[in-house]
């Protein structure tokens, strides 16, 4: 098909979607959030084969769609920055803590690097953000106006998945995460947004945790 028509098909409000991603609430999350809020009708296919996926441009996507990139280009591009910071926060927390050889190694790297250093830093960058908004429309809780945007469900999605690791990661972070109000009330409006909920109470959502599960196969792995 010619770029034309793939714009068209794109642009097309009739249009389904099916998300083909690895069976895992880790990956492929936000995208999933961000079709569960759109109102659209997809579906979400399994496929551990696949070789390479840029999630990030299909995230950016999904969020235009339903309208969760802010009223302007300003706004949107805000939006992509405090976005882009969160997705490279998780990789970072990969190569810093997940990627040490040995168990005590990982944790000796918690405490000594990330937390205080590496999540410490973007921590004041994003309450800054929260409070400046704040600000302007105090009866938000959002990052950008009024209304959820790409930049809430990422940073929402960021603290579910951390919550799903052992304990003796998961707590010392969320712990950290509950010392900013400001936060913590981005993660309770994204839980409670109803067409979030829904999607997040289906058997999918459910499948896909339990596949993330720490003593998983794959987290067995990767921690």
């Amino acid at each position: 098909m010619s770029s034309a028509e793939n714009d068209a098909i794109m642009k097309d409000p009739s249009v389904s979607y099916t998300l083909a991603y690895f069976d895992l609430t880790s990956v492929g999350a936000i995208s999933r959030d961000l079709l569960g809020y759109s109102g659209k009708q997809w579906k979400c296919e399994i496929h551990p084969d696949i070789i390479l996926s840029e999630s990030m441009i299909v995230d950016q996507y999904l969020a235009g769609i339903a309208g969760l990139l802010g009223d302007n280009d300003w706004e949107g591009q805000v939006i992509r920055a405090l976005y882009s910071s969160t997705i490279f926060l998780r990789e970072i927390f990969y190569e810093q803590v997940c990627h040490q050889p040995t168990h005590a190694a990982k944790v000796q790297s918690l405490l000594t690097t990330f937390l205080p250093v590496t999540f410490a830093k973007w921590l004041n960058a994003v309450e800054f953000h929260l409070q400046e908004n704040a600000r302007r429309h105090p009866e938000s809780g959002y990052f950008m106006g009024n209304k959820i945007s790409l930049a809430d469900v990422a940073v929402a999605n960021f603290f579910d998945y951390m919550s799903l690791h052992p304990a003796m990661f998961s707590e010392p972070i969320l712990a950290a995460v509950r010392e900013r109000p400001v936060l913590v009330r981005v993660w309770d409006l994204i839980a409670q947004e109803p067409r979030l909920a829904a999607w997040r109470a289906s058997a999918d959502y459910k499948r896909l945790v339990k596949s993330t599960d720490p003593a998983s196969e794959y987290m067995a792995r990767l921690l």
